[in-house]
């Protein structure tokens, strides 16, 4: 749609790691703490693979694909120094100490897409991303199974809030047979 073409046009004029973390939590479905918390060897392989197996909520393991940002994600891993996606956020809290922990990282990233979206005239948050991936796969697949496996969710019921407010592929499919 419109508004999500304008925040990916804005998040492709940031450079790296911005460009690259930003694309990889849009087009995955990734969790903030999931996205902060993804080693060198994993980005390594959904970049050349275009998937890997990661322990989302709950250590619930699923299978994250890539299909569209790999080209954005790429250069992400010629930087050095990094371990974790985390790193590349920096280890500086808000008032200047350093910090090796996650939540702090969590809350850069927060506010990193923050600023891409009102870059863009919108109100955009780090879930926002994680649901319109959601939506879209339901779309594509019109497969609420396929959403939830995709989304990582343990729960059907879940995966059903995400997609509540598109009602296509459902309409489509009873269209003419009632």
């Amino acid at each position: 749609d419109d508004e999500f073409a304008r925040f990916v046009a804005e998040v492709r004029k940031r450079g790296q790691p911005v460009r690259g973390i930003v694309m990889l939590m849009s087009d995955s479905g990734m969790r903030v703490s999931e996205v902060v918390s993804m080693s060198r060897p994993q980005v390594e392989g959904l970049v050349l693979r275009g998937e890997v197996v990661m322990s989302g909520k709950g250590g619930h393991e699923r299978i994250v694909v890539l299909p569209h940002a790999a080209n954005d994600v790429r250069p992400i891993l010629d930087l050095g120094g990094w371990k974790s996606i985390g790193d590349l956020l920096g280890n500086v809290r808000d008032d200047g100490e350093p910090t090796m922990v996650v939540d702090v990282r969590a809350k850069r990233l927060r506010a990193i897409v923050s600023d891409c979206g009102k870059a863009a005239g919108l109100r955009v948050r780090p879930h926002d991303l994680r649901r319109t991936f959601g939506t879209a796969v339901y779309r594509r697949t019109g497969d609420i199974r396929a959403t939830q496996v995709a989304l990582g969710h343990r729960l059907l019921a879940t995966t059903e809030r995400y997609v509540a407010a598109d009602p296509g592929p459902a309409a489509r499919a009873l269209k003419g047979r009632l």
